[in-house]
């Protein structure tokens, strides 16, 4: 289920805190990987918010962030980075949320099965992430179909 954000445009400034910490930036896809206060999200914005998420299910996330609450364990960090930036990569290139879900679950499985792949799997989505914004620049500029 996509999460409307009908009732908001941005966040105000006192949500601004919702953000506690900045933990990845990568300038090349312009990602940015926050840790949340996930009670405060809950609280002013959607009560199913648990683990983590993006925009492409919850609009009041901006475009270009991975939230994941601040509450994790720090070794399951990757994991759920994994699983939201996969999910998140298949949303934007067009595939429904329960598809880009449960692949972006086999992907988190695979990743805890082979735990020392994660980076590696973190690696290649960074560079789907890339591909991705590439392919919809292009298009919009008129240079692909």
């Amino acid at each position: 289920m996509i999460i409307s954000k009908s009732f908001f445009d941005t966040l105000e400034p006192g949500e601004e805190s919702l953000r506690t910490k900045l933990i990845f930036a990568d300038k090349a896809t312009g990602l940015n990987v926050w840790l949340v206060d996930g009670k405060k999200v809950r609280e002013q914005f959607n009560e199913d918010f648990i683990g983590g998420g993006h925009h492409y299910v919850y609009d009041f996330i901006p475009e270009n962030d991975i939230w994941l609450e601040n509450t994790l364990v720090k070794a399951e960090v990757p994991f759920f980075l994994l699983h939201e930036l996969h999910e998140a990569n298949e949303m934007r290139s067009g595939v429904e949320y329960e598809k880009a879900h449960n692949e972006a679950s086999a992907v988190e499985q695979s990743a805890r099965q082979l735990p020392q792949n994660v980076k590696q799997m973190l690696r290649e989505e960074l560079e789907q992430r890339k591909v991705v914004g590439n392919y919809y620049k292009q298009r919009e500029s008129g240079l692909c179909l």
